[in-house]
């Protein structure tokens, strides 16, 4: 057993023995303890952590090791859905699929609407030449 342990002990066995033959008054053991690790504490004793403060401690770092491990988790989750993901942003096919479906729900006059605009800026493009770029759209 190392000596600042001992001396430890001892401080508090004489604190211990003071409250008993009643030169100190307290009502429990817990502070004869508490006194005799302060007064181990001024005499200059290096004292260990408390119990209480060691389970924090191994608390916190469980804690900490878990948060970590969801963190991993989540990153791992994201870099799979994001290697799912279509490499290109705006593919035709999927592109046209969804404007379909919009239309679909969407009332007769807006679909009447965008037809129009739609073919304005058809007649448009065909009116400045741009017979390419009219392909591409399509």
């Amino acid at each position: 057993m190392p000596v600042k342990e001992t001396l430890r002990r001892a401080i508090v066995r004489e604190e211990l023995r003071r409250i008993r033959e009643r030169k100190r008054r307290a009502r429990a053991a817990k502070l004869a303890i508490a006194i005799g690790r302060s007064k181990a504490l001024r005499a200059g004793v290096k004292l260990g952590a408390a119990r209480r403060a060691k389970k924090r401690v191994a608390a916190a770092a469980r804690k900490a090791a878990a948060a970590r491990r969801r963190r991993l988790l989540a990153r791992r989750v994201v870099r799979r859905a994001l290697k799912r993901e279509v490499r290109r942003v705006a593919v035709r096919k999927v592109l046209r699929r969804q404007v379909r479906r919009a239309a679909g729900r969407r009332a007769v006059g807006a679909k009447l609407r965008t037809a129009r605009r739609r073919r304005a800026v058809r007649l448009a493009l065909l009116a400045a030449g741009l017979k390419r770029r009219l392909d591409a759209r399509a």
